[in-house]
């Protein structure tokens, strides 16, 4: 700095005008930046809008419902209504099962806890997945799944059973008679394969699994769910294999073992890459479990080959 320039710079410091305005703009500096700062915020607001915005647009029906649902009720008591993820409704779902089970079916779609939950895994985590060209293999097609999958264009469905007479009174077309231990398709017919509470009811459940696997293509993936009971060791005895028997040790006249946590072992036998997805991998929050009822022990395998 010159003497001249220091000279300049000590009397304007002794004018209360310079100071004054030396004071207002540094604020006016202070602003600037700080809106700068917030435009920089807003814009990363913006984003996470635009971003939760377009979640929103993939399943209005869903998210409108829900929050449509939670603005009215805050907490979760006998006296709240249910919200069905799959047709929408909000109502007290009935009681049902042959053990009564409160408040699990849908009054409008008639969905049980395991439909719901299953329906969240294909649309929130498998959506991409469901909305391809794929060819599906279906066994014993529950009536709500079989509408679901025979409305997509894009799916060359194969709903199929062993048991044909269950079909008479229900409002589905089978594509085939088919026992799961000999599936008669060839090898990797298949992108998605479908069985929930099946393998069960089957005699030689490791070869309908082996089977399951052949059928499946190289990329595809197979949604497998059994009921699984809380015991170490899946129960299956020869001796119980009468319909009192079964119903004493295995739950229900039909089924032929109880699952036990083991089940898993067993996809891993028949060679499968397995995954294993529970509701509160979908849903984190407890009492929006409790408000859709989705049952926490639930469980559905995610199969692919290796």
């Amino acid at each position: 700095m010159s003497i001249m320039e220091g000279i300049k710079l000590k009397f304007l410091n002794r004018s209360g005008s310079y100071n004054y305005y030396k004071s207002k703009s540094l604020k006016l500096e202070k602003d600037k930046k700080k809106v700068e700062n917030n435009n920089s915020e807003l814009k990363k607001d913006i984003s996470q809008l635009k971003n939760l915005n377009d979640t929103l647009k993939k399943d209005n029906k869903f998210y409108d419902n829900l929050i449509r649902f939670l603005i009215y009720n805050k907490e979760f008591d006998d006296e709240v209504p249910n919200y069905c993820p799959f047709c929408g409704d909000i109502n007290k779902f009935d009681s049902y099962g042959i053990v009564t089970r409160e408040r699990v079916r849908c009054k409008k779609c008639k969905s049980l806890e395991r439909h719901r939950f299953f329906y969240l895994v294909f649309t929130k985590l498998y959506d991409d997945l469901f909305n391809k060209k794929v060819k599906l293999l279906h066994f014993a097609p529950e009536v709500i799944f079989y509408e679901f999958f025979s409305k997509k264009d894009n799916i060359d469905y194969y709903p199929v059973d062993i048991n044909l007479e269950k079909y008479d009174n229900l409002n589905i077309s089978l594509k085939k008679q088919v026992n799961m231990e000999n599936i008669p398709y060839e090898d990797e017919t298949f992108d998605i394969i479908y069985t929930s509470h099946v393998l069960e009811h089957v005699p030689d459940d490791n070869k309908a699994l082996n089977e399951l696997y052949r059928v499946l293509k190289s990329n595809g993936t197979c949604f497998i769910a059994v009921p699984i009971h809380d015991i170490s060791e899946t129960l299956e005895k020869e001796e119980y294999n009468t319909p009192e028997l079964r119903l004493k040790y295995y739950g229900q006249s039909d089924h032929v073992r109880k699952y036990g946590k083991d089940f898993i072992n067993k996809l891993y036998s028949a060679n499968f890459k397995v995954e294993e997805i529970v509701p509160k991998d979908i849903i984190e929050n407890d009492s929006l479990r409790r408000v859709l009822n989705l049952n926490d022990g639930e469980q559905l395998f995610i199969c692919n080959k290796k």
